[in-house]
């Protein structure tokens, strides 16, 4: 219901604008560098049951 309910946070276009993160930031953390399928990643690490 959350997730239906929620919308994602955005930042207003001047704040993004005047926060650019640099490209060779070795701490860039923006969502930019999530994985699309991260899903995956986590179910193939989950073990079958028998």
């Amino acid at each position: 219901m959350t997730m239906q309910t929620s919308k994602i946070p955005q930042w207003p276009e001047d704040v993004e604008k005047a926060c650019q993160i640099m490209p060779d930031d070795p701490i860039d953390v923006s969502y930019k560098n999530n994985s699309p399928h991260l899903w995956r990643y986590v179910f193939s690490s989950l073990k079958k049951k028998e």
